[in-house]
């Protein structure tokens, strides 16, 4: 029986590669529009080995593009509308704000007038 991580593995690079030949023929407005699919594919692309079990990829391999139903999943997931990104990203800034000493490597604005607790 083949390994059907790498079946899936080799299924999804044929995809995306499909699919970077038609983001080359895309405008650079386009691509920005298409920037979150992009990173979601090549995440998708350079994560099969430690991300899928046998009998995943197995599930997976039963769809005629694997990688096109992995992206809009992950691409839902972090959309901006999604009450759980947008309360992981106030979690976030909060955590940011409790140890703003881990940010002083960054700088500042000159007439921003905080400073740095």
């Amino acid at each position: 029986m083949e390994n059907m991580i790498n079946k899936l593995e080799s299924v999804i690079k044929e995809e995306y590669n499909n699919k970077y030949a038609e983001w080359l023929n895309l405008s650079h407005e386009e691509l920005i529009e298409k920037s979150d699919e992009i990173s979601a594919a090549r995440f998708v692309k350079d994560n099969i080995q430690d991300s899928f079990t046998e009998e995943e990829a197995e599930y997976l391999l039963q769809f005629k593009e694997p990688l096109e139903i992995l992206v809009d999943r992950i691409t839902v997931l972090n959309a901006p509308n999604n009450i759980a990104v947008k309360e992981q990203f106030s979690d976030m800034v909060s955590e940011m704000y409790d140890k703003q000493d881990e940010y002083s490597d960054y700088e500042l604005n000159e007439d921003s007038g905080m400073q740095m607790q």
